[in-house]
This record gives structure tokens, sequence and C-alpha cells, in this order.
């Protein structure tokens, strides 16, 4: 977390000429904070001096943490110190909410409808008629269009192709072989294997640069997140989803772990999702990264007796998926 200074701004009318005290806290505090008498009127923490029916002006100085895109809320109230500060008289209140710049929003990106990908567990079955069957569909999982191409030979299925993957399907199906005559035998079992997203991905970080995720790199029911700027996000391919998911940390940077030829090492990190991820580097393995990590949060811990490089770039490009 890395605070930095700020202030709220109030402006009210007084209707009393004299001091006012300010008081305000995080919405959710259990206390106010509240400004008590001394000189000069109007410094931090001091009461400020105002006539009847003037406007006056006083500043919170406050902070807030320029790691997170959360938006922060404010709340208090300004009172004549005639009134008791118990006293709920002559309060008027206040609220404001600080919205970071950018503001990023975390979206997760989940892969949930694919295509056919294969058929496999043949030889199988007993009893079925000799022949090629193609166009066979297939049954549930959710999508449509899959079909397939059936061999039998012997009373065996002895190969299953896809004639077409279909689409959509967030379970794998059943080949529906009930066009394929059958005496009494064994079920055929067969394994309908399913396929990942085939589209490709843009995931952005708060800057707005982004990282394509490649085509069929994604499997069902696996998810990556992205961070985007001003809240909002690009449409998604069919075959994902993309819901919300939090704020993004935007003070991200490029890391490069190189290893010493000699030695490996742990290596400890906080992406750009606020995920802590750790890994291991073996003696003579390529180099990790770049990878986008928070500034600051990367660890390494030498397994042999050399100190690993780390090469830290200017900017990060891409949220790690």
């Amino acid at each position: 977390m890395a605070l930095e200074n700020a202030e709220i701004t109030i402006q009210f009318t007084a209707q009393w000429t004299g001091d006012h005290r300010v008081c305000y806290r995080e919405v959710g505090a259990p206390t106010y904070i509240c400004t008590i008498p001394g000189s000069p009127s109007g410094a931090p923490g001091i009461h400020t001096y105002c006539a009847a029916g003037n406007t006056c002006q006083y500043n919170i100085p406050i902070q807030v943490d320029n790691e997170t895109c959360d938006q922060v809320d404010y709340e208090g109230y300004v009172q004549a110190v005639c009134e008791d500060e118990a006293s709920l008289a002559g309060r008027i209140p206040f609220t404001i909410s600080f919205i970071p710049s950018p503001d990023c929003r975390r979206f997760e990106i989940t892969c949930d409808n694919v295509p056919v990908l294969d058929v496999t567990g043949f030889p199988t079955g007993t009893g079925y008629a000799d022949g090629v069957y193609p166009g066979l569909p297939a049954i549930g999982g959710g999508g449509s269009n899959a079909t397939f191409t059936v061999t039998v030979a012997g009373g065996i299925i002895t190969d299953v192709t896809v004639d077409t993957p279909g689409s959509g399907y967030t379970s794998a199906p059943t080949v529906d072989l009930s066009s394929i005559s059958f005496t009494p035998g064994t079920v055929a079992v067969l394994v309908v294997n399913l396929d990942n997203c085939t589209s490709s991905v843009r995931v952005y970080d708060c800057s707005n640069d982004f990282v394509s995720v490649p085509t069929g790199t994604i499997a069902l029911g696996e998810n990556i997140f992205g961070c985007y700027n001003n809240g909002t996000h690009p449409e998604v391919p069919s075959d994902f989803t993309i819901s919300e998911n939090g704020n993004c940390l935007c003070n991200c940077i490029e890391v490069t772990f190189e290893p010493p030829l000699a030695d490996s090492y742990n290596y400890a990190y906080i992406d750009c999702n606020g995920v802590t991820v750790n890994g291991n580097i073996a003696a003579g393995a390529p180099a990790v990264g770049p990878i986008c990590v928070v500034d600051g949060s990367y660890l390494t811990i030498p397994t042999g007796a050399a100190v690993p490089v780390v090469t830290v770039g200017a900017a990060c490009n891409a949220v790690a998926p």
C-alpha cells in the first residue's frame, strides 16, 4: 500500500459568527475526527472561524491509497461550536467520494462453451451392425451441431471421427448410436472430449495496453483476469463470458528473473490481480518474464551461492493470465 496526501474541501454558509467545528470519518468508521480550538483558525485540525452569512471553507487532510482503484467514501458535518459536540443540533452534513484515476476495474473472463475435439474409448461394445455411419449427432452437453462418423467392424466400434465440432458445449455430450442396429451385446462406452475455447481474448491492464491470449489456450471452465480503464470492457467472443470481479492494482511494472547459470532460486511476487505467485527457476533454466508484478512486491531467495539478477522494465504492458 502506498498512501498519498489528499484534501477534502468543504464550503459552508455560516448562520453564526464564531468558530465552527468540522468532523469527518471514512464511511463505516466507528468515530468522527473533529477539529479542536486553536490558532490559526482553519489550520489542519483547528476550528475554522466564519461570520454569519458568509461562505467559508475548510480543507480536511486525508491520505488515500494509490495502489488500488477502490472508491473511498467520507462523511461528516460542520457545526458551530456554540452547540455541544455531542448534540445533533445545527449539524450541516456532507458526503464525498474519491475515485482514483484511472478507475481500474477487474474483470473475470471465463471460457464457458466450447466445440467437440475428438472421441476416444474405442474399440468398444459388441453386437453393433457392421458399416460406416456418418452424420450421427451428439446428445446433451448444452451445445449444438456436433456430428460424428462411426465405423463398426465385427460388431465392435473401431473408430469415431468428428464430422463437425459444433459449438456451445458446457459439458461433454454423448454420441447418438440409436440409428445403428444393435443385437444383444455390450453397450459401447465412448468418451467425447471437448476442445479449448476457439477465440483469442485481449486482456487489458490499467493503462489500456493489452496482451492477446492466443486461440486455443483457455480450457472450458478456466478463467483469466483483466484490468480495464474507466470501468468498461470490450465485448468478448461468444465462447467466453465476462463478469466484474473487484479492483485492479494500478502500479504494475515488468520484471524478468534471470538465474545465474550455476544456481537455482525461488521467487515470489504479487501479480496485477493481487494474487501472490511462487515459483522456482532451476540452474541453467531460461529466464522467467517479463511478467507483470506490483512494484516492489517481488522477492528472490537463492538456493545456491549466487544472487539472481532481476531486470525491471519501465512499464507493465500485460496482465498475467
